[in-house]
């Protein structure tokens, strides 16, 4: 199997997981981006307190 029938394999599983738990609610870009806010301020704050 090539790298990208691999991948295209591997997004395909994610979806089928993602469809089953009925998570495309979840998956607006607004709560995506506030998501990924969240978890940039924390790797934020490692770096802060590290310095």
């Amino acid at each position: 199997m090539s790298n990208s029938s691999d991948l295209l394999h591997l997004k395909q599983q994610l979806r089928a997981f993602a469809e089953q738990r009925n998570w495309d609610q979840f998956h607006t870009p607004k709560n995506l981006s506030m998501a990924l806010s969240g978890e940039v301020a924390e790797i934020t704050e490692i770096f802060v307190s590290a310095s």
